[in-house]
This record gives C-alpha cells, sequence and structure tokens, in this order.
C-alpha cells in the first residue's frame, strides 16, 4: 500500500539512521520499525491469550510469596 505521511524530524533521523546502518531503504526501515513495536505491543501468550510483559527477566515463584507476604 502507498501513501505519504510526515515524520516529525527526530523520527525521520532515526529512520534514516536505521535504513543507513541496515543497508535497507528509507521505506523498509520504517515498515521494520513500524512491526517491532506492532508485534511487541500485542504480545500475548498463545496458550492464554493473556498479554505479556516485555520485562526485563522472568519472575520468580519466591519473589511473588514475599510480595503477597508483605502485603497488608
Amino acid at each position: 500500500m502507498r501513501f505519504s505521511i510526515n515524520l516529525e524530524d527526530d523520527l525521520y533521523a532515526v529512520a534514516k539512521s536505521v535504513a543507513q546502518a541496515e543497508d535497507c531503504s528509507l521505506n523498509e526501515a520504517v515498515n521494520r520499525l513500524l512491526r517491532q513495536r506492532v508485534e511487541t505491543a500485542i504480545a500475548r501468550r498463545k496458550d492464554t491469550g493473556l498479554p505479556v510483559s516485555a520485562g526485563r527477566r522472568p519472575i520468580t515463584v519466591a519473589e511473588v510469596d514475599k510480595l503477597l507476604a508483605e502485603t497488608p
């Protein structure tokens, strides 16, 4: 699909930088960046359909138990 958009200067600079770094067109860079964002935003578990956080590390059962014990 083809259409025109106006990017803010900082976003254009990021897309252009990605295009140069990945040796691809500006169009491909914008598509990749958008696709990454969409896939990250809607990440869900396949078995439950619940959203999945893109946290830094998994939370252990011990950490959950500790937090539950601290809750009044």
